[in-house]
Formats: C-alpha cells, structure tokens, sequence
C-alpha cells in the first residue's frame, strides 16, 4: 500500500496536467462513431436522428459530461494520503 501512495503522489503533477487532454480525446473517441454518439443524443440507442443532429463535442450535452469527467478524473488524482481518498474509492470504484 505504501509502494502505492508513493507511485500516486508522484505522478500527480504529470497526470493532472494531463486531465483535460484526456477528458477531451475520450469524448472525440467517443462521437467519433455513430453508435456511441447516438447514444447522447437520446436515451435509446435505436434513435434514428439524423446524424447531423447528433450532440458535438462543444454541446451542452457533452460539455456537461466533460465536466464530470474532469472532476472525477481529478477526484481520483487527489492525495492519496487522506482517509477520504480512499473512502471515495470504495464508493465509487
């Protein structure tokens, strides 16, 4: 464990700069293709909206999502050190 909390603490510089490269590649990935872009734009996957009209990486939609993501992505990049870290780990995985 304390190997661990090592290997965490000093990568947190790198990775945190790293964040929002990360969040924005994934949701480019993600829209990429129409059947995970599809899903954003409804709740059914068999939505037959038109593909043009499907969420964009700058939506509101997205950019909502992008949020989260940052904030869990840095949540988990936090000191590993306080007792909540490890807390917010159990609860959330």
């Amino acid at each position: 464990m304390k190997a661990d909390i090592e290997a965490l603490s000093s990568s947190r510089k790198s990775i945190k700069s790293a964040i929002p490269s990360i969040v924005d590649k994934v949701y480019a990935k993600l829209l990429e293709y129409d059947i995970t872009a599809r899903v954003f734009a409804s709740r059914d996957s068999r939505c037959t909206i038109d593909p043009e009209e499907w969420p964009t990486a700058d939506g509101s939609v997205i950019m909502r999502r992008k949020i989260f993501l940052r904030w869990y992505l840095t949540k988990l990049n936090s000191d590993p050190n306080i007792a909540g870290y490890w807390e917010y780990l159990d609860k959330v995985g």
